[in-house]
């Protein structure tokens, strides 16, 4: 099971980028999916699964990384609003 990996916008990973952009100024960047079109997207998804994260159980946990880009980004708010880090 590789995982996921949370990086800056900007950054170039391997892989498929899990958050889309869907508005920008305002405006759709593309005309909205179909029912159809979802459910053949979810069910493509589903079907790419791993079988352990396939049920409700919670182990094994799915593996995430966070990019070192996005912790330090992460502290520099923290810092700014005062959180411990």
């Amino acid at each position: 099971m590789q995982g996921d990996r949370v990086t800056l916008a900007d950054e170039i990973e391997e892989g498929i980028p899990l958050i889309q952009p869907c508005m920008q100024e305002g405006q759709r960047l593309a005309s909205p999916e179909s029912l159809a079109e979802i459910q053949e997207r979810v069910a493509r998804q589903l079907q790419g699964l791993p079988e352990p994260m396939k049920s409700l159980q919670t182990e094994p946990t799915y593996p995430v990384k966070i990019c070192p880009a996005v912790e330090d980004l992460a502290e520099t708010v923290d810092r700014g609003i005062n959180i411990p880090t």
